[in-house]
């Protein structure tokens, strides 16, 4: 396995299942990979977190972005920025899919620290969604709607509770107000995870192509 992709599984073993939340719990929230060129989640948009894994110990931020689209609007490019300590994660995806679901990944640039970006070979790519998107919630029910304070304000959000795949109890909180998948705040016994600021804007700071990563 090359240094690359031993520092990726690092920060995938922060997330405990991964960052990516794998659905809204309502249908009524925007699709961030979308067929339709004129998405309700508008390009540039941006949003970072604040993330706490009382198991690892570990607190980081992760910075998520639509950093652009395809001519034919079938694809959308996500990029995310993962930093804990000095050290930072980026990872560039060229994604097709419909409204609320996530799509085929068919472009994946990663970069570690200030290593010189890389494309991820296609073998590896089918792999990266699943390590990288948190699993469904079960049983997921609306609690109540509530005024939530994070760092980048307050907010009206609802509330929903439910199971993670072990069945232990997670909640999250949902706002109108947040930008991309409308995730506010997500609490579980592992992990806490808390808006940290949102905006418009956002550019790539990924190129779209790079050299294939060698594998050894």
């Amino acid at each position: 396995m090359s240094n690359l992709l031993i520092l990726f599984s690092f920060f995938v073993s922060l997330q405990n299942g991964g960052p990516l939340p794998s659905r809204l719990p309502t249908p009524q929230g925007p699709g961030l990979f979308s067929r339709m060129p004129a998405c309700t989640v508008k390009l540039g948009s941006w949003v970072q977190y604040r993330v706490v894994n009382r198991k690892r110990a570990a607190t980081y931020t992760m910075k998520l972005a639509l950093v652009g689209r395809s001519a034919d609007g079938k694809s959308t490019w996500i990029e995310m920025e993962l930093a804990y300590g000095t050290t930072s994660f980026k990872i560039k995806m060229l994604t097709e899919g419909n409204p609320r679901r996530s799509g085929k990944v068919t472009k994946v640039i990663i970069q570690i620290g200030n290593m010189a970006p890389v494309s991820l070979p296609p073998d590896e790519q089918k792999n990266l969604m699943p390590l990288i998107t948190r699993r469904p919630v079960k049983k997921m029910r609306l609690v109540a709607e509530e005024k939530v304070t994070t760092p980048a304000g307050t907010f009206t959000a609802r509330r929903y509770e439910g199971l993670d795949e072990d069945g232990n109890p997670v909640k999250l909180w949902f706002s109108q107000d947040v930008k991309i998948w409308r995730l506010l705040k997500f609490h579980s016994s592992v992990m806490d995870m808390e808006l940290l600021g949102q905006g418009t804007g956002a550019r790539s700071r990924l190129p779209d192509t790079a050299p294939m990563m060698k594998l050894r």
